[in-house]
């Protein structure tokens, strides 16, 4: 399968220009880790009312400490109160504005680059395009358009969990887009597929780990949602630099 992770628009004009004439595609995008301070950080300071009230809950029932991975899915995909509970305005007054927001450029690029790949692959039936994190489908919308203009109707799956989203995404699309909440696994029968996400990876819950005294420890937040080092060193496994500066 051909995947295209996209972070902003200028990263994916700079990438397509870039992406060699084969069957294989990978676009890299190079990320570059800012360590924060143990302190405080602003996001979390920025929590307020009910979901900070449940995140703190969720802490002190745990020992009061959970790792930063876990106070990111709650403050990000808790079911009721999270960042990604619902679909968001975008603009002022809600979420920022990203390539997909200002017009229909940037999918009907994707569409151009979809199609190319469809043809080095030598144009086969069973070929789909699925995306994930769609929010509420407007690149997929921009992206069919321009396909159809190109005279093309392919399969478009989406993977997507949260009802409130995938109601929104069929508001827009309607039938032409199909759901399938449980993963790739349901749509196996397509051996020919684009991979599409737009500012997804960015929203995956992470650890946070710092080097210190020759060994790795873990980030935590705790109730005062404040970071603070585990107790005990992170089992490190092999992904991990063995030995790095003291508070990397």
């Amino acid at each position: 399968a051909a995947y295209i992770g996209i972070r902003t628009s200028f990263w994916v004009r700079m990438a397509l220009a870039r992406l060699p004439t084969e069957s294989h595609y990978e676009l890299l995008l190079v990320w570059k880790l800012v360590e924060m301070p143990v302190e405080r950080t602003q996001s979390i300071s920025l929590l307020q009312g009910t979901l900070r009230d449940q995140i703190r809950e969720f802490i002190t029932q745990n020992q009061d400490e959970i790792g930063f991975d876990e106070f990111m899915d709650l403050a990000l995909y808790h079911e009721k109160s999270g960042y990604y509970a619902f679909p968001r305005k975008i603009g002022r007054g809600g979420d920022f504005y990203i390539s997909v927001s200002v017009g229909p450029v940037f999918g009907a690029i994707l569409a151009r680059q979809i199609e190319q790949i469809w043809r080095i692959w030598g144009e086969p039936d069973d070929f789909c395009v699925i995306e994930q994190g769609a929010h509420d489908a407007q690149l997929a919308a921009d992206a069919l358009a321009e396909l159809k203009r190109l005279e093309h109707d392919f399969d478009y799956a989406n993977l997507e969990d949260n009802p409130a989203f995938r109601e929104a995404q069929r508001d827009r699309l309607g039938a032409k887009l199909t759901f399938h909440p449980k993963g790739l696994e349901e749509i196996s029968q397509f051996s020919n597929a684009v991979f599409l996400c737009n500012e997804l990876l960015d929203a995956f819950p992470v650890k946070r780990l710092r080097f210190t005294n020759g060994e790795w420890r873990e980030l935590r937040v705790n109730s005062d949602f404040e970071l603070q080092l585990s107790a005990e060193p992170f089992s490190a496994g092999s992904d991990l630099p063995e030995s790095v500066p003291d508070g990397f």
